[in-house]
């Protein structure tokens, strides 16, 4: 029966159809999902690097290639209005440099407000990338579970230029959290980064604490965060800036509770 929903789901639709792995568990078990049903030449799995993801998410996304036989197209930001860069685990950007570029683009920092970083680096990138291969239009499939309602909707209520329609089939399977952690504890690999510090390592949509907890990570990209806010003359946030936040951390102990001021964003690893 489980069978028969899932191959009803995922041909549904005979438009060109995009899996879009954002490099997070949930996305993750639906690439998998997508695998058993289309890899052909009328379906792509594809991964956005904004180049601030964090390394074990890169491990992550390879190792589908790697362990699983499952192709995936890398794509890079290079310009708004520049082809996007095919690029591969080992080439893939991992200084921010097409977060920088977006950023120059725009001539300002995104921010809660104005966040545009997930437009541009993903979803444009996507189009764009597709366009130059003469597909119009095409059946995007989202990584949303059964408990993400809210994300569900905002999506759905959402009017849809770029694609002719969404498919949510970890949504549409009833598969929660949960379901998607019980995969990934007997699957061959797993995603090697706790849930609250999300794929982009310093991304303003944490709360407070959870960016201070990832300051007291190695691979945080504060250097690269750090010096946009001096060359914008701005913040990401409109409460603090990444040095003051820095000077807390060094004065905090690295254990911080859960902020619950996360905003959920494409870029989720759960």
């Amino acid at each position: 029966m489980a069978h028969y929903k899932l191959k009803k789901i995922y041909t549904k639709a005979s438009l060109y159809k995009v899996c879009s792995f954002s490099g997070g568990r949930s996305s993750g078990l639906m690439t998998v999902l997508f695998s058993l049903f289309h890899l052909d030449t009328f379906s792509e799995v594809i991964f956005c690097n904004t180049g601030f993801e964090n390394e074990s998410t890169l491990v992550f996304v390879n190792q589908f290639t790697t362990v699983f036989g499952i192709p995936i197209t890398w794509l890079e930001y290079s310009g708004s209005h520049v082809s996007p860069k095919i690029v591969t685990f080992e080439s893939a950007s991992r200084n921010g440099e097409p977060f920088r570029q977006m950023c120059i683009d725009r001539q300002m920092l995104p921010n809660r407000v104005a966040r545009f970083c997930t437009s541009d680096l993903k979803i444009k990138l996507i189009k764009r990338y597709l366009s130059e291969k003469g597909v119009s239009h095409y059946n995007a499939f989202i990584g949303i579970r059964a408990d993400e309602e809210d994300r569900w909707m905002r999506l759905i209520n959402t009017p849809v230029k770029d694609v002719f329609q969404y498919t949510f089939p970890l949504f549409d399977l009833r598969l929660t959290q949960k379901h998607v952690i019980d995969y990934w504890s007997s699957a061959p690999f797993d995603l090697k980064i706790p849930s609250q510090l999300g794929n982009c390592t310093l991304c303003f949509l944490k709360g407070k604490a959870n960016l201070i907890r990832a300051m007291h990570l190695e691979d945080n990209h504060f250097a690269e965060f750090n010096q946009l806010e001096v060359d914008f003359n701005s913040t990401f946030s409109s409460r603090y800036s990444l040095n003051d936040l820095a000077s807390l951390a060094i004065h905090q102990q690295s254990f911080f509770p859960l902020d619950f001021q996360d905003v959920s964003c494409h870029c989720n690893i759960d």
